[in-house]
């Protein structure tokens, strides 16, 4: 009397492991894949040439093209904005602001911000363009 052999299992391909890590890799890039939050408004900068990047912790100032503000992702009026930075300022004094303006901002009020800041004392400021082609 013969004993049958149990049937043989297949053979695993040997790539389904790697595939396998792929995949997990691909889900894991998808969900942390913010590198930064959006900003409230939209704008669209203006062309300049290339210069050098900002520093990290800089306070980000978004202007855009009818006239609306906002302090690090925050919308602000004028008038909140004035008191928002000299809150922020007397927590970090030598802050670095950095200024991102809509193409299309009336000149007037660029101005009207940038004389708020100078009323907060700050001199040195940075604004954000995109590279011209």
């Amino acid at each position: 009397m013969q004993i049958p052999a149990p049937p043989r299992r297949g053979q695993r391909d040997p790539m389904s492991g790697l595939v396998d890590v792929v995949l997990l890799l691909l889900v894991f890039f998808l969900l942390v894949g913010t590198l930064e939050t959006p900003s409230p408004l939209s704008v669209t900068p203006p062309e300049a040439a290339p210069g050098e990047p900002l520093p990290d912790g800089r306070l980000r100032l978004v202007l855009a093209a009818d006239g609306r503000i906002a302090l690090a992702g925050v919308p602000l009026t004028r008038a909140e904005l004035d008191a928002e930075i000299a809150a922020r300022l007397a927590d970090e004094p030598g802050r670095t602001i950095a200024i991102e303006a809509d193409a299309n901002t009336p000149s007037g009020t660029l101005l009207e911000v940038l004389a708020i800041l100078r009323a907060q004392g700050i001199d040195a400021l940075s604004l954000i363009t995109r590279e011209s082609p």
